[in-house]
């Protein structure tokens, strides 16, 4: 198996050529599922009303809690989708440019559905 380091480049983008992206490419449902049960506790739209939504809303998209949410489990999901690695380490950006790397085994517990996804 290769070893291999993943790169997440900070802020990301969830627009609408993303739109049914993670109904389509999100390996989890059940993970998925439990993402959409934290929000609507809070009183948030779900992650799965906002992807399959029939037309793309800045207003609604892009909004901090939802788009946060969306690029998170859009992440998550590309990563969870990588076979035949072995991640040691995860090197991620913050909005303010330092650059932060991270044993892959801390980030393993969002994979694990353990983690969360954060609602800004």
């Amino acid at each position: 198996m290769r070893t291999a380091v993943l790169i997440c480049p900070g802020r990301g983008t969830y627009g609408k050529a993303e739109l049914d992206s993670l109904a389509r490419h999100f390996p989890d449902a059940g993970l998925l599922a439990q993402f959409d049960a934290a929000r609507t506790a809070l009183g948030q739209e779900t992650l799965n009303a906002l992807d399959t939504a029939a037309t793309y809303s800045m207003a609604r998209h892009t909004r901090g809690d939802n788009a946060s949410a969306l690029i998170y489990a859009c992440t998550l999901g590309d990563a969870m989708s990588l076979k035949d690695l072995d991640i040691v380490a995860v090197l991620h950006q913050r909005s303010h440019g330092v650059d932060h790397l991270k044993p892959a085994h801390r980030c393993q517990r969002a994979a694990a559905g353990k983690g969360g996804i954060p609602a800004h």
